[in-house]
């Protein structure tokens, strides 16, 4: 009986037909990765307010001019201690994390810098995970990596 060869040439192929590019991929952008994000963990994001949303990331201006960035999951009264930022480039981590976890949310621009960083670090969070999922389905269907035969 012919083994058949598990690759990861053949898992990025399969995952590919499945709509799943390699996140290196010349021509793939933000809003593919966040799309795909969304679909898979029913994650929602929008630039229109709701205050149904699970989530909220916006910027405000300090008494003395300067600017903070907010990302809390209470709109109303955020935590001066956990949700308030100098920097913006401090977000996307609260955001890829809102973003895997499936939440509703608000953002006051999707083309800041911190979308597009949480789109990539959840896209390519959520491709390792892709990844074994894929190799185990191929194992399912009767693959090998080669040098298993060998230790055997």
């Amino acid at each position: 009986m012919e083994t058949k060869i598990l690759t990861e040439e053949l898992i990025q192929k399969r995952l590919a037909k499945k709509g799943y590019p390699i996140t290196h991929d010349e021509g793939m952008t933000y809003e593919f990765m966040l799309k795909k994000v969304c679909e898979y963990y029913d994650a929602e994001i929008s630039e229109d307010w709701n205050d149904n949303a699970d989530f909220f990331i916006y910027s405000e201006s300090t008494a003395d001019g300067y600017e903070v960035y907010i990302a809390t999951n209470n709109s109303g009264s955020p935590s001066i201690n956990e949700d308030v930022y100098y920097y913006d480039s401090d977000l996307h981590e609260r955001l890829e994390d809102a973003l895997i976890d499936g939440a509703r949310i608000y953002v006051d621009c999707l083309q800041d810098d911190y979308v597009h960083g949480a789109a990539e670090s959840a896209y390519d969070y959520l491709y390792e995970r892709l990844i074994e999922e894929t190799e185990n389905e191929l194992i399912d269907e009767g693959y090998e990596y080669e040098n298993q035969e060998e230790e055997e």
